[in-house]
């Protein structure tokens, strides 16, 4: 029967449209009532046809001048046409007319987001609230007027009120799983969505929310268990098998995270992250012509992906392909020349590969884009000692040392370098200093050193003050040092 009803209703709509069509074709007087016009309003809003939406609401304004109904359209076919001030003027009319009406507060909150006057359409939204039947809705909708503001926890106060009028509104729940991990808010995101799947074991967008919140949480044998479960209700989803393959990869079980992921592409078509992470996995397994591969698969889809690019530059490099390497890292720097990492990276990989002052401009853009990266300082120093640039190289040490003041690792090459120079007193200082920020560090710092820093009055120096600290040590240089 209901199917008869549809039926009935397509060709109904199909009857209302043609007669509307017909009308606009050869200026035919046909009279629409109230319903049937918001049929055809409505027909071609979904049809994405705003010209034909504008003809109709003009003819329906001229044949029912006083519907709210279709004034209300009008003042929203103003705001989508981004007149915002006549949208505005027409909806203070409306409200003259109909006080109660929510969809006036509603358009008017939309519009006041839309201009980024969040706090007004957050005001806008409220007063909607005592009007509708919708109540969840609104919320969510205040709730991301907050999110776009920034303050989560005032969203997350307005979205569990959502949840609470109405537990199945998956919009609220999947913005409420967005804002707790906007706000770092992983453990209470844990213990909502735990006790959300015991009252409702069904609920697919509940099961794919917590193992989110289990993986945020580092537990990623739970968040796989949900993930699981999720599936089995929804199996279709290709972000829960995305998901499950990161907990897996974070696992290091990477053929089944490969197998994860590849289950995403029959059920979506090929996403660049996805082939890249793929690629990762094979990297890590030391699969290189896999890898490069999956590699390439990102880069058919998005060519600027740089994560890929990079893999890609890593993997000749491994596999001695100099020129290749570097090639990819110039096209990475092209993409993302303020990218302090790519910097520091390719600055190593031209150092490595006896390009050693080309390095340095990198070095030097890595340290001015990453005010946190102190071991630049440490590669600096040690590049412009290759190139005999020993007082440079010390004066990018002090420069560490200022922007990292108890850094044990910046210490100690100070004092090798000041030791190199000759000078005993400073090295000295340097390496009590250093000893003094971390004591753990001596071991590395003497495996570090060369046969001719090792054999050297500086070590036996060393040596005779921290024997307790380095006795135990079985590094061949620093045996070599005390004899």
């Amino acid at each position: 029967m209901n199917d008869d009803f549809d039926e009935f209703e397509s060709s109904d709509e199909k009857e209302i449209i043609a007669r509307f069509e017909k009308a606009m074709a050869y200026g035919a007087n046909s009279f629409f009532d109230v319903e049937e016009f918001e049929i055809i309003i409505n027909y071609y809003l979904d049809e994405g046809e705003l010209e034909s939406v504008k003809a109709a609401l003009s003819m329906a304004l001229g044949q029912h001048p006083g519907s709210v109904t279709f004034l209300l359209k009008e003042a929203q076919l103003y705001a989508s046409d981004n007149n915002s001030d006549k949208a505005l003027a027409l909806l203070d009319r409306l409200e003259t007319l109909e006080p109660a009406n929510a969809e006036i507060h509603l358009t008017r909150g939309a519009i006041y987001s839309k201009l980024n006057k969040h706090l007004r359409a957050i005001d806008e939204f409220r007063k909607s609230l005592p009007l509708s039947d919708n109540p969840d809705d609104i919320l969510t909708n205040i709730a991301i007027e907050y999110e776009r503001l920034e303050d989560y926890d005032s969203a997350i106060k307005n979205l569990l009120r959502a949840i609470e009028k109405n537990p199945e509104n998956e919009d609220a729940i999947n913005e409420l799983a967005i804002c707790f991990e906007q706000a770092n808010k992983h453990q209470m995101a844990l213990d909502f969505f735990t006790e959300y799947v015991d009252k409702y074991p069904y609920s697919f967008d509940g099961w794919f929310n917590l193992g989110i919140a289990h993986s945020n949480l580092g537990d990623f044998e739970n968040a796989i268990d949900s993930y699981d479960f999720a599936i089995a209700i929804q199996p279709d989803y290709a972000a829960t098998y995305f998901n499950k393959g990161n907990a897996l990869a974070n696992m290091n079980k990477l053929d089944e995270a490969i197998e994860s992921y590849n289950e995403t592409f029959l059920y979506e078509s090929g996403d660049p992250q996805t082939y890249y992470y793929i690629g990762e996995c094979y990297e890590k397994m030391n699969n290189f012509d896999q890898a490069l591969q999956y590699y390439q698969y990102a880069l058919n889809i998005y060519p600027n992906m740089t994560e890929a690019l990079v893999g890609m530059g890593l993997i000749h490099d491994n596999k001695g392909n100099v020129q290749k390497s570097i090639e990819y890292m110039n096209k990475v720097l092209e993409i993302e020349p303020e990218n302090a990492e790519y910097n520091f990276f390719y600055a190593d990989l031209l150092r490595k590969n006896g390009k050693t002052e080309e390095s340095i401009e990198f070095y030097l853009n890595a340290k001015v884009l990453d005010s946190e990266n102190w071991l630049v300082y440490i590669d600096l120093a040690e590049t412009l000692e290759l190139l005999n640039r020993h007082q440079e190289a010390i004066s990018i040490l002090h420069e560490g040392m200022e922007a990292f003041p108890t850094n044990a690792s910046i210490a100690f090459n100070l004092s090798l370098a000041y030791n190199r120079e000759g000078k005993s007193n400073e090295a000295l200082s340097w390496f009590h200093l250093a000893v003094h920020f971390d004591s753990t560090l001596i071991k590395s710092f003497v495996e570090s050193m060369s046969d001719a820093e090792s054999d050297s009055e500086f070590i036996n120096l060393m040596v005779n003050q921290y024997m307790g600290k380095i006795s135990e040590l079985p590094n061949e240089n620093f045996n070599s040092g005390l004899n």
